[in-house]
C-alpha cells in the first residue's frame, strides 16, 4: 500500500497520538544510509533455522558477540570473514 493510499485508509495516527508530541519545522525527507546486521539467524521467533536476513538498525555493538538493534539484543557468533579467536 502506497503511503497516500495508507493515511486514506485512516492507517494514520489519531488526534490523541499527536496531541503531545514534538513539531518539526521546515521539514524535508532525506535518505540517510544506516548500518544493519545481515546473516543467518537461529533461534529467531518469526524466521526458520538459518533463514537469511537484515537486522533492523544497529546502533550499538562490541563488534565480536552482541548488537542492540532498533528491536532486539542479538547475540552474535565471529563475523564472515573473521579471524579464528586464537589469532584476534
Amino acid at each position: 500500500m502506497q503511503t497516500t493510499e495508507a493515511v486514506a485508509a485512516g492507517l494514520g495516527p489519531s488526534a490523541t497520538d499527536l496531541a503531545a508530541v514534538p513539531v518539526l519545522d521546515g521539514w524535508g525527507c532525506d535518505l540517510i544510509a544506516t548500518m544493519v546486521l545481515s546473516g543467518r539467524v537461529s533461534g529467531h521467533p518469526n524466521f526458520a533455522e538459518i533463514h537469511g536476513v537484515r537486522t533492523s538498525e544497529a546502533f550499538l555493538t562490541d563488534r565480536r558477540t552482541w548488537a542492540r538493534t532498533l528491536s532486539r539484543w542479538p547475540v552474535s557468533r565471529p563475523p564472515a570473514g573473521a579471524p579464528p579467536a586464537a589469532l584476534q
